[in-house]
Order: C-alpha cells, then sequence, then structure tokens
C-alpha cells in the first residue's frame, strides 16, 4: 500500500505500477525464501533473526531516504510508467523484500525442535504471517494513510522491526528463547 504511494508522484496509481509492485514483493519474497532456506542449514536461532530484523529496519529506513533520489532518476531515465514503475520498484523493494523473505525459514528452522513437526510449525508460522500481512494491509490502506504521512509509517514500521529485534536479542540474552 505505502509503495503505491510513493511511486505515485512519479508514475502515477496505475495497473502497470500496481503491477510493478506485486511483481517485486513476489520476486523479492522468492528470493528470500531460497537464500533464508540455504542460510537455515548453518545459522539459525533467535539472534540470527534478531540480526535479520534489524538488517530489514534498516533497509526501511534507507527506502525512506532514498526514495525521492530513487524515483527521481528512475523517472528521468523513462516517464513511461510500465518500465519506470517497474525500475523504481525493483530498486525501492527488492532488497528489503527478500531480506524480510529471508525470515520465513529461519524461524521455521529456529521453532522446529522435532522433524515430525516441522510442518505443524512451517504452518502455524505461515498462518500467523499471512493474517499479519492481511489485517497490516488493510490498517494501512483503510485508516494509516488517512492519519499519517507516509514517511511516518515507514519510520513506524522500522520501529516495529527494530522492536522486535529488540526482543529476540533480549529473550535470547536472559535464556527465555534459545
Amino acid at each position: 500500500m505505502l509503495g503505491g504511494r510513493i511511486l505515485a508522484p512519479y508514475f502515477g496509481g496505475s495497473v502497470y505500477v500496481w503491477g510493478s509492485l506485486i511483481f517485486t514483493f513476489m520476486v523479492g519474497l522468492s528470493l528470500g525464501y531460497g537464500v533464508g532456506g540455504r542460510l537455515s542449514v548453518r545459522f539459525y536461532g533467535i539472534k540470527i533473526l534478531g540480526a535479520l530484523l534489524c538488517f530489514s529496519a534498516l533497509q526501511v529506513l534507507l527506502v525512506e531516504f532514498s526514495s525521492d533520489w530513487v524515483l527521481g532518476i528512475a523517472f528521468s531515465q523513462t516517464s513511461d510508467p510500465r518500465s519506470g514503475s517497474l525500475l523504481a520498484a525493483l530498486a525501492l523493494y527488492l532488497l528489503p523484500t527478500a531480506t524480510l523473505g529471508t525470515l520465513s525459514p529461519v524461524a521455521i528452522r529456529t521453532i522446529s525442535h522435532d522433524i515430525h513437526k516441522v510442518g505443524n510449525s512451517a504452518g502455524n508460522l505461515y498462518l500467523v504471517s499471512t493474517l499479519g500481512s492481511a489485517v497490516g494491509t488493510l490498517v494501512t490502506a483503510f485508516w494509516l494513510v488517512a492519519l499519517f504521512e507516509v514517511k511516518s509509517i515507514m519510520f513506524g514500521n522500522a520501529v516495529a522491526l527494530m522492536l522486535a529485534a529488540s526482543l529476540c536479542l533480549l529473550g535470547n540474552r536472559r535464556g527465555e528463547v534459545k
């Protein structure tokens, strides 16, 4: 939802813009799942999740701070909403989305202590993750964009990711979560 708002001043809100955003997020998540799966073979645990969440938060801030610059470059290269919005979406969102995609495989590996229950762990994680995404989409589209500037919402996302990272790292420090 926010990606569309960020790209709109340069490329509008057409089906091309939304197609570019959906494509970028789907490809980013796919890459992240693949990398996260490989990563989780050697590196897993609450500390790794905390580090990935922290890195994701920094990338969200980078998107916020660089979006005008990136969009200006993309628009100067092509004002065509198809290629321009795709270039801009890939430049802004591919890496952060891929990093967020790494979280699921690493989290599944972290919470799966019994090989016979991995499917259940994965199912529960995707249940919570997908419902959270659905609720977040609705809350953002229906309320947050009406109440706050996009910049504030992006900062709020970064803060939420940093809080989650802190909880992971503090929980590990206390020995509550392994």
